[in-house]
């Protein structure tokens, strides 16, 4: 039914979703609530606190990808916090990026071409509208960021070995 309980698994979570139209319906609750949401998400106070302001980062966090990237960043919410860190590249990927470009009703902090800060400094990003289990790009990120999304994820453990083999070996993973 809608019980999705049966996919918890103890002391590790839920791994991957009960089906494919459980997604697609939870996909669908993501794109009301941010239609209902404007500007800075509410719970970003709270995950500055939890990763102390980010102030552990290296200056540089050279080529980023952001897994569930949703239509504000975790991106943006590091480089709003630590205005010294330095991006060499960006690369969005979020299966709902489409959707949250096309919805008048959603605040993206980014275009088709570039992701702005309120300080007015513009990144230029690419972007795949797709999900993080079936991208497959041919680079490697010297930074990934995967901050509330397993739990969205059809297949958290793809997601993993799909990081796994896209984070260089000096790599930086937060999640």
């Amino acid at each position: 039914g809608n019980d999705d309980r049966c996919m918890n698994i103890p002391q590790v979570g839920r791994l991957q979703a009960l089906n494919h139209n459980r997604s697609y319906i939870a996909s669908k609750c993501e794109v009301s609530w941010w239609s209902t949401t404007r500007g800075i998400p509410e719970r970003n106070a709270q995950q500055a606190i939890a990763f102390d302001y980010f102030r552990s980062l290296p200056e540089s966090l050279g080529n980023v990808l952001e897994i569930g990237a949703g239509p504000y960043t975790k991106t943006r919410l590091i480089l709003e916090q630590q205005q010294h860190i330095k991006i060499q590249s960006l690369t969005l990927v979020d299966p709902l990026l489409e959707e949250y470009l096309g919805n008048p009703n959603i605040s993206t902090s980014f275009t088709r071409t570039q992701l702005c800060l309120t300080n007015r400094t513009c990144i230029p990003v690419t972007l795949y509208s797709t999900t993080a289990e079936s991208f497959r790009p041919i680079q490697q990120f010297d930074t990934i960021l995967l901050v509330n999304t397993l739990e969205h994820a059809e297949n958290a453990v793809d997601i993993l070995h799909t990081i796994y083999t896209l984070l260089k070996p000096s790599g930086l993973l937060l999640f």
